[in-house]
């Protein structure tokens, strides 16, 4: 039915000494070897290519990964420091607000004198 079958199991069980009650002998190893050993190559090679696209395709989302966080840790360095500038903004018009309520106070005092 299968008419590779014998070398086949010869490749796969290389310490295999008898199959089907006959010897294995090292001519049944080295056509095995020849017969098997290219497809088992190509299927290493292709398994190898595999995880090459696989090992690409991470570091394409790492590279990807990275850039969205340089532009986040820009985008938090601008906001702190627009956040920095808006506590400067929010003191300083505090301050000038304290001295225009002290200029109020001291004119309703003095408009209360000349009154």
């Amino acid at each position: 039915d299968m008419p590779h079958a014998h070398l086949y199991t010869v490749f796969c069980l290389r310490s295999l000494e008898r199959l089907d009650r006959t010897q294995v002998t090292d001519q049944d190893r080295q056509e095995a070897k020849a017969r098997f050993g290219q497809e088992e190559i190509r299927s290493l090679e292709r398994s190898l290519e595999q995880r090459e696209k696989e090992l690409q395709a991470l570091q394409d989302e790492h590279n990807a990964t990275l850039e969205e966080l340089q532009v986040s840790t820009g985008r938090e360095k601008r906001l702190r420091k627009s956040g920095s500038e808006l506590d400067f903004s929010i003191q300083e018009l505090e301050n000038q607000l304290d001295a225009k309520d002290e200029i109020l106070q001291r004119k309703t005092a003095e408009l209360a004198r000349a009154c």
